[in-house]
């Protein structure tokens, strides 16, 4: 079927962090302090270059904080520097192995370095020091799902659900149970979803899924106008609804729907889904 299970959203997580603790000599601690503050000051103008410079100047005068580390490696994720984050998030980690931020600091780097399976392994060390991660069992879970592990990320969403409700958690859980075809369950998610956050448009898109999978065709537009309606750049929606439509034998606004996904969708990562749309603008217009 075209389009996607879920499209769940992965933005980039950032610690808040504090300045150094007096673990040196306490001029040498104070200089680090300065140093820390000042790279945090920058980093909040998004001044990244002279931030890192700081932060290394701080670890070079504290070599035992793990904060001046941590906070080198989240300002080279900004500058796009994800494996030389890596390294600094690992220094972090080897000098507090007890804190949770640091292996997931590094997990987020290996995503961006795009090695998912060292990320996995990097967010299992986050919850397994400190198993009140919020975001490092929301991170697990999705990639868990990515890797077609639903009954583990199932797991680790619904523990993440016991720390903290969320709409996004809510449509992660969903999404997941319709993979596994439990529409009963995944319904039961997308519902509570919408509940929580009535503006969610992904619920409403994959609620949309859930109906068309389920050949309920006008459900299934209804949910896909709306997250239509709560996010004009959900692609997948233009798309779905378009197929929906023809299937119910709308033709012109099938044409029209799927021209609009055409229209919005970026063509970098949706070229095949856009041929594909094309392809059955073609035929819905051959004479019959």
């Amino acid at each position: 079927m075209p389009g996607l299970i879920s499209r769940i959203l992965l933005p980039l997580l950032f610690a808040t962090l504090a300045c150094g603790r007096p673990s040196v000599s306490l001029s040498a601690a104070a200089d680090a302090a300065a140093l820390n503050q000042a790279g945090l000051a920058a980093y909040q103008i998004a001044g990244y270059e002279s931030a890192l410079a700081n932060f290394e100047a701080a670890s070079a005068k504290d070599p035992t904080n793990a904060e001046y580390p941590n906070n080198a490696g989240i300002t080279r994720l900004r500058l796009g520097k994800a494996e030389r984050a890596v390294i600094d998030f690992e220094r972090a980690i080897n000098l507090n192995g007890d804190a949770g931020m640091y292996p997931f600091n590094k997990g987020l780097a290996l995503l961006q370095a795009g090695k998912k399976d060292a990320a996995i392994a990097a967010f299992e060390r986050t919850v397994a020091v400190q198993a009140d991660h919020y975001d490092g069992w929301l991170y697990l879970g999705r990639l868990y799902f990515a890797d077609l592990r639903y009954d583990d990320a199932i797991s680790a969403w619904n523990t993440a659900a016991g720390l903290r409700e969320s709409a996004e958690v809510q449509t992660s859980l969903g999404s997941a149970e319709l993979a596994r075809n439990d529409y009963a369950s995944a319904e039961g998610h997308f519902l509570r979803a919408i509940e929580l956050e009535p503006a969610n448009a992904l619920a409403f898109y994959n609620l949309g899924l859930l109906r068309q999978t389920q050949h309920k065709l006008e459900p299934a537009v209804e949910n896909y106008r709306k997250a239509i309606q709560l996010n004009v750049n959900q692609f997948e929606a233009y798309l779905n609804l378009g197929i929906v439509q023809e299937q119910l034998g709308k033709r012109t606004e099938a044409i029209q729907t799927l021209e609009e996904f055409i229209r919005r969708a970026p063509p970098k990562s949706h070229m095949q889904q856009i041929v594909a749309a094309r392809v059955r603008i073609n035929a819905l217009r051959a004479p019959r």
